[in-house]
């Protein structure tokens, strides 16, 4: 099968559009349309990866390039959508090209009750469109394919494809250059807490900021991403005026390095906010990175991470983050232990076959392809 993969992740920092490209190599014949922060060291003319820049114009050229790239294809057997943006050219190839099968991956969960602002509740109806065509929808758990189904009024619920991926390195920065870059932030003796969740002031990181005061100068805090700049400002401005010195504000990194930021902690935080539907039944990716790397995690307490580290015993939900963080070091050794059976368990690939095997398996028996 010839298929076409539309993305508007950006390929270098998006893990879930990285396995789902695997995924659509499983299916057949996959050429694929997608953001990346750089064209540095990648062939721009790649066939089968053709990639958008970032930047001005960004979207426009995106749409641009998905058209031309569907109309180079003589022929496409499965138009396999993914990220929410990416529905707009999506619609436009159905129209034109008459794909047999629609694939949606609906990886974030906006319902158009929840959503304060014009443009969020035009994407809300945009979205239900393609839904209401799609061959196969996907989500990215079970309480949101079970939310899908009563929401969508759908006849059955979406596949599920949890965010299970791990970080990898590559070969443009050698350990060298990373242990310079960030020797000196690694040099005391502290127990090293992570948060790859940047600035992000709805994430709750004002209360891990503050939280690390009370926590003294034994812990260290990397905060590791980006955000607004008002939050931003936000987080400086409570690191001044409680005098914290125990937080270090890193920004965003490319995967290499942030893998090897991670390597250098002992325990990640995974964090979201409650406020909606999306991020209450939240599907993280973060969860699964930081324990292929062997750490625990203080989580907030949304209902699919409560689950998740109560079952298996990999670290502690609290939305104060305090007595999470100070219980998982005071018992290390048994959280890192179930840390590291857990992963035992886990294998990306066969995640991604799974997948593969349910969407070939929908087709076959679907009457709307």
């Amino acid at each position: 099968m010839r298929i076409l993969f539309v993305s508007y992740g950006v390929y270098e920092y998006d893990g879930r559009t990285r396995e789902l490209m695997k995924v659509a190599n499983l299916l057949g014949v996959s050429t694929f349309v997608t953001m990346v922060d750089s064209l540095e060291g990648r062939s721009h003319s790649d066939d089968k990866h053709i990639r958008v820049k970032k930047g001005k114009f960004a979207f426009c050229r995106f749409i641009f390039r998905a058209l031309k790239t569907s109309f180079r294809m003589k022929q496409i057997d499965i138009l396999f959508i993914d990220n929410r943006r990416a529905i707009i050219p999506g619609l436009l190839i159905r129209l034109l090209k008459r794909p047999r099968i629609i694939i949606q991956d609906v990886r974030e969960l906006y319902l158009i009750s929840e959503v304060n602002h014009f443009a969020g509740k035009l994407g809300c109806i945009v979205e239900r469109s393609l839904i209401s065509r799609a061959s196969v929808l996907i989500c990215a758990n079970d309480h949101r394919s079970e939310i899908m189904k009563e929401h969508f009024s759908l006849n059955e619920k979406p596949l599920v494809f949890e965010n299970i991926r791990k970080l990898v390195s590559d070969d443009f920065a050698p350990i060298g250059e990373l242990e310079s870059k960030y020797g000196s932030l690694l040099q005391k003796k502290t127990f090293r807490i992570i948060s790859t969740s940047g600035y992000s002031i709805s994430r709750t990181n004002d209360k891990l900021v503050l939280a690390m005061k009370q926590l003294g100068s034994e812990f260290e805090l990397f905060l590791v991403g980006g955000g607004s700049k008002r939050d931003r400002m936000r987080i400086e401005k409570i690191i001044g005026e409680n005098h914290i010195q125990n937080v270090n504000l890193i920004g965003r990194v490319k995967e290499n390095e942030l893998k090897y930021l991670i390597q250098q902690c002992h325990l990640g935080v995974v964090n979201y906010n409650s406020e909606n539907t999306n991020n209450r039944f939240c599907a993280s990716g973060k969860i699964y990175e930081f324990l292929f790397e062997g750490l625990p995690v203080v989580t907030t307490e949304n209902v699919t991470l409560v689950e998740f580290v109560n079952k298996y015993k990999v670290g502690i939900a609290d939305n104060q983050y305090l007595k999470g963080i100070i219980r998982i070091k005071q018992e290390y050794d048994q959280f890192k232990k179930s840390v590291l059976s857990f992963v035992n368990i886990l294998n990306v690939e066969e995640n991604n076959a799974r997948l593969a095997k349910q969407i070939i398996e929908h087709i076959g028996t679907s009457g709307r392809q």
